[in-house]
């Protein structure tokens, strides 16, 4: 049986971007319930997509947010898994 730890959130790319940016994730089949999530870096949660458990890429449209740091999180069952940080640059 898979477990949290075996799931994979990449870098998106390209870091820092200007419209958008891509995101592979790895989600294995046996966990459910998956999001990303963006928020910015006071930690209001600007973004909430459900994601597909296997392997998949995500876009994020940054021509809707300010030039500025973001982070980016994975929640499985609603606790985070993985996050990672990303620049957006005007």
């Amino acid at each position: 049986m898979a477990s949290v730890t075996s799931v994979v959130l990449q870098q998106n790319i390209p870091n820092p971007f200007g419209n958008n940016t891509s995101i592979g994730y790895d989600i294995p089949d046996n966990l459910h319930d998956a999001q990303l999530m963006v928020s910015d870096m006071s930690g209001k949660v600007l973004k909430q997509i459900p994601l597909q458990s296997g392997k998949g890429n995500i876009t994020i449209d940054g021509s809707t947010l300010n030039a500025g740091a973001y982070s980016y999180s994975l929640l499985i069952n609603g606790k985070v898994v993985a996050s990672k940080k990303m620049i957006i640059a005007r």
